[in-house]
């Protein structure tokens, strides 16, 4: 425990102090190593960064209460993360909060993902930072299957930390990758909005990013009223989640 405080002071740790005991060990362990993939001087794992992601990710979904929520709510998270990246080369997007509102419409009535690339099609293949982060928002949604979400969350995770999903260059790729360990995976494991959300800007507070997720929810909790869905507590777990 020692060597997290030390690495990450600007973090708030107390969603790790919640998590179940062998969540809290691996992600111990792969915090005290260092990873050439995040520019790192001084690298110690034996094992590759995808190698660190892919184990964590294996016991979030272990761990859980409910694996699919916890899932959901990573997607959510990082999703989030990435939408200021969009928006630097996006200036005027109108689509990321449909991203949001398929994700959230899943828990009331799942369907096939819908496909968006009519909204930004042609703004592809100009900035790799663009095209990752757009990526990850599409693949968030399929994390909807609980088959392919570790694969997916573990892609997902990748972009933004080896990618330039959230931020170009290699300045900063570990403080961004403790932000994913330390907060964003016992927040999902937990189901409680993280203290931060990392962006392209560094680390934004919650409230912003929970406003804005708040009003994407209920705006798909309206329609889903309308149309008589049953929540089966989807509400209640996606409120307890953002509670704040």
């Amino acid at each position: 425990m020692t060597a997290i405080l030390v690495s990450s002071h600007q973090l708030d740790l107390s969603g790790f102090q919640h998590v179940p005991g062998s969540l809290q060990s691996i992600i111990q362990q792969v915090s005290e190593a260092h990873y050439p993939e995040l520019y790192e001087e001084k690298t110690t794992s034996a094992s590759t960064l995808t190698d660190a992601l892919k184990s964590v990710l294996n016991r979030l979904g272990e761990c859980s209460h409910d694996p699919r929520l916890s899932y959901g709510c990573l997607a959510m998270i990082l999703g989030l993360a990435v939408c200021p990246t969009v928006r630097c080369y996006l200036p005027d997007e109108q689509f990321t909060r449909l991203f949001f509102q398929e994700l959230f419409h899943d828990f009331f009535e799942p369907k096939k993902a819908q496909n968006f690339r009519d909204y930004y099609e042609a703004s592809l293949g100009h900035y790799q930072a663009l095209d990752e982060a757009l990526l990850v928002l599409e693949e968030c949604l399929q994390v909807r299957d609980d088959l392919q979400a570790p694969s997916k969350l573990l892609d997902i995770s990748e972009m933004c930390l080896e990618g330039y999903a959230i931020f170009p260059g290699s300045v900063g790729r570990r403080q961004l990758f403790d932000w994913w360990l330390l907060e964003a995976i016992p927040a999902a494991c937990i189901r409680i909005f993280p203290t931060h959300i990392h962006t392209m800007r560094g680390l934004r507070p919650r409230q912003e990013s929970l406003e804005e997720l708040r009003s994407y929810f209920w705006a798909v909790v309206r329609q889903g009223r309308e149309k008589g869905w049953a929540s089966n507590g989807a509400v209640e777990n996606l409120l307890g989640f953002m509670a704040g």
